[in-house]
């Protein structure tokens, strides 16, 4: 009665350790380094996905020899000591910086928050809702409560909002952003807006990009709301009440960071490092060495200033248009500064998660740059680029094949299973 029990269970396990076996084969071997069958499969299904392409053998073995190029080029990149040369050293450290912060806000900030059902049928009511708005702005403090005090004072807003605002249609009518419903602007700021009564005035806020007093004018609901509709959206709304939450985290915690680090300008030569910057860098080059900012027994000299001002984007150097703008910018690199010492203190970079985001960020970098090595002579406005760019490559890839040994399973590629 015992014995054939055992037979089918030995039978089970034979098939299991069958399957295991079949799962575990290598699609392919690059000078002894396997692309397995599940990381082909993981990574082959989020390229039809994302290309809307149907499975099928020359997409199979589209995505394989992708995989092999990749292992082929990091191979070549290693053996010419790529990572030695300056300007990946730059990029790499651009991809490691990026990747900490990441790391450090999914551990300090994006935490998950609680929503409770009165938080979700608020956002419900709201989402809505529309409503007509006007605000006064200013960029620090202490600008925006003397600007509260004068309106509390009997100073009148049209005249208020003439004074702190530049742009010319914001200027003229008294600052008003007209009908916005929820999601128009950043969370903080809507935030604030929606719960005002009609004809209240908010106390200052802090935003992204200053300080702002608001007033809602008026409101008015989009229909009649139902029961059954807030339960279609539950989750919909859950998400976003998480969301506001984590913003709000995130700017309360900047603000608290910013505040303990104490950050002093001087101003003379940040107003002197502004003007330089539309003069010539010749007169960047007469003030490098001045201390332009202190934050917690530290010092930035202008020339340093300047080494990190030069890692922001283009998009975030257009904002810089003002003086205040630049101190900003400033204060936001100082902070960033900060996350990162943090996030080392904490070994965040220590992770073995950290470590193997990086290791494929860092592998996707090398391809790109010995790609732009390959097409170093090429001119992009050549009518003929695209063809010649290709030729180049596969010639490339032709020799490095012959110098490295690479193994294939086409049968196991023809006839896995999704």
């Amino acid at each position: 009665m015992l014995k054939k029990p055992i037979t089918i269970f030995s039978t089970a396990l034979l098939l299991f350790f069958s399957c295991s076996n079949l799962i575990e084969k290598p699609l392919a071997v690059v000078n002894g380094r396997s692309i397995m069958l599940y990381s082909f499969k993981t990574g082959y299904k989020e390229f039809l996905d994302s290309r809307y392409q149907p499975d099928n053998l020359l997409n199979r073995f589209l995505f394989l020899n992708n995989m092999i190029d990749e292992l082929l080029i990091i191979k070549y990149a290693g053996d010419i000591g790529v990572e030695d040369e300056p300007g990946f050293i730059e990029e790499k450290e651009k991809i490691f910086n990026q990747l900490l912060l990441n790391t450090y806000f999914d551990e300090k900030i994006n935490i998950q928050h609680t929503v409770t059902d009165s938080e979700k049928r608020k956002l419900f009511e709201w989402k809505n809702t529309s409503i007509h708005i006007r605000h006064l702005f200013a960029h620090s403090y202490q600008e925006i409560h003397n600007i509260k005090t004068r309106l509390e004072q009997g100073k009148a807003w049209e005249s208020l909002a003439e004074e702190c605002f530049q742009d010319p249609v914001l200027h003229d009518n008294g600052g008003d952003l007209g009908w916005v419903q929820l999601g128009d602007m950043e969370p903080v700021f809507e935030f604030t807006a929606f719960s005002l009564d009609n004809g209240a005035i908010s106390s200052p806020i802090k935003t992204k990009h200053g300080y702002s007093i608001i007033q809602l004018i008026e409101r008015e609901r989009n229909g009649f709301l139902k029961e059954e509709d807030y339960q279609i959206v539950n989750k919909e709304i859950a998400i976003m009440a998480d969301h506001y939450k984590r913003q709000f985290f995130l700017l309360d915690y900047t603000s608290k960071i910013e505040e303990s680090l104490m950050i002093e300008y001087d101003q003379t030569i940040l107003e002197k490092l502004f003007y330089s910057f539309s003069i010539s860098t010749d007169q960047i080059e007469l003030i490098k060495n001045e201390n332009l900012v202190t934050f917690r027994g530290n010092k930035w000299e202008v020339s340093q200033v300047m080494k990190r001002i030069n890692t922001l984007s283009n998009r975030q150097m257009e904002k810089i248009n003002t003086v205040l703008d630049l101190k900003h910018a400033i204060t936001g690199l100082i902070c960033r500064s900060y996350f990162l010492d943090d996030a080392k203190s904490i070994q965040l970079h220590k992770k073995k998660s950290f470590q193997k985001d990086f290791e494929q960020h860092k592998n996707k970098a090398v391809v790109q740059y010995v790609l732009a090595m390959i097409n170093g002579n090429l001119q992009p406005l050549d009518k003929k680029y695209e063809e010649k760019a290709r030729k180049m490559y596969f010639d490339f890839r032709n020799e490095i094949v012959k110098q490295n040994n690479i193994s294939i399973d086409s049968l196991s590629l023809k006839t896995f299973i999704m």
